[in-house]
Order: C-alpha cells, then structure tokens, then sequence
C-alpha cells in the first residue's frame, strides 16, 4: 500500500506504518500492451505507470484518491527509463479523479508525460534503448540534440521518431495539483492532444510546489507543458518530484 503524505504533522494512512514505500496499482514496459477498463484506486505512488515500449494502448481505465490523506504522485504517468521510444503510445478515454486532502494528502499530477519530472530525467548510466541528450544535464536540454543514448550520462526524453503517432485523447482529469503535465517529450513525428477534459486542479501536499524548485513555485494548473512549450499550456519547469 504504501503512504504518500508528506506534510508534517500529517496522519498518515499506510496501517502498517510503511510511510514512504510508495506503491503502484499497474506498472509496464516494453512493446504491444493493451490496458483497459481497470479501476486504481488510491495508489500511493501512480495508477499506471508505463516505462516505455511502441505501441502500447492505455484506455479507459479510472484512477481514484478518495477522501481524506490519502495522496499519490500521479494519475497516468509515461516514464520511459527502460524503452525510450513510445512511437504508437495511446492514452485514450481515461477518468482520473482527487478528492483527497488539500493539505495532507491529494494527487500531484493527473497525467505526466515525460521524465524531466525527476531530477531532468538524468541518469549516470544509460542503455542504447533509451533516448536524449548523451554525456550531459542541463536544465533546459536542446531537443534538436535528442538521440540514442550511448551507454554513459544521458538526459532522457520519451522519444518518437519522425512518421510516427503519440496520442493523449479523451482523458478528464479531476482535481490533481497539475491536472496534465508533460516535461520531456520529444516527439518528432505527430502528437495528437485532443479532448483532454481538466476539471478543477487543486492544490495538495506537493512539497516542491509550495516550497519551491529551482526557485519556481507553483499553485493549482490545469495544463503545464515544458520541454517542449505547447499551445494551450503553461510553459513551467517543474524539475522536482517532492
């Protein structure tokens, strides 16, 4: 089970007392899933977490925080540590909903895309299967530079190649800190952002947020979209997951 409560003076909700060890209800990577018509409810860390592979579907499926300090990361989260390319990526038709505690509990982010989130997406050890920036970690990596990673340093991005699909449609997220927040993806070929319903963020015990990232703090949004800037969104760097 896991607790995701961090702010002092909180009860946390985990009975055996495992605070901290934070839990997901679906995690997977590599090529060809199909995720479907489950319900998540209070996950500690994430709902579904994807680490990425082609062509996987994630569709209607809910993800619930319900009342009281119950608190998570995030609703739907793309992370593509172990696959970086996530060319056919479908996250369609999902209900993501928070009605947890503003101040000791809630959901940081409804649907993240992207692994800039955390500490830039930088590893000191990569794999060829994953994409970014090899041999460095800036905070704010040039997406012209995007390629294999070659086995050292290497800032990673969810990459899709030129001619290729990523689509996020369908989706109504409910009351999340960040209702949809996307922070390293480099999609070269065609992303498809249609439909995505945000309803009431609100805030909750995102400790970065109120206390500051990189000297950025941040209230209550509906969209957040940095690395890349896109229409529509607030363009935020939000590079810490505390």
């Amino acid at each position: 089970m896991g607790d995701h409560v961090h702010a002092p003076g909180c009860t946390n909700t985990d009975p055996d007392g495992d605070y901290g060890g934070w839990s997901d209800g679906i995690t997977l990577f590599g090529p060809g899933h199909t995720v479907t018509n489950n319900t998540v409810i209070n996950p500690s860390d994430i709902g579904i977490v994807f680490f990425g592979g082609k062509n996987t579907t994630i569709s209607n499926n809910t993800i619930q925080v319900t009342e009281g300090n119950y608190g998570a990361f995030g609703g739907i989260a793309l992370h593509p540590w172990i696959f970086g390319d996530i060319s056919g990526l479908q996250i369609t038709g999902n209900t993501i909903t928070s009605l947890g505690n503003q101040v000791c509990g809630g959901l940081h982010t409804g649907i993240n895309l992207g692994t800039h989130m955390w500490g830039g997406g930088c590893v000191g050890n990569s794999s060829p299967s994953l994409f970014g920036n090899p041999g460095t970690c800036t905070v704010d990596p040039a997406l012209a530079e995007v390629t294999a990673c070659t086995g050292g340093r290497c800032q990673l991005w969810a990459y899709s190649p030129v001619g290729s699909t990523v689509t996020m449609k369908d989706n109504v997220v409910t009351g999340a800190h960040i209702n949809y927040l996307i922070e390293g993806l480099a999609v070269l070929g065609e992303f498809i952002d249609e439909n995505n319903i945000s309803i009431a963020p609100q805030r909750s015990d995102w400790q970065a947020a109120h206390d500051g990232c990189n000297g950025v703090t941040w209230g209550p949004k509906d969209k957040v979209a940095h690395h890349p800037a896109l229409e529509g969104y607030i363009d935020l760097s939000v590079h810490c997951e505390r």
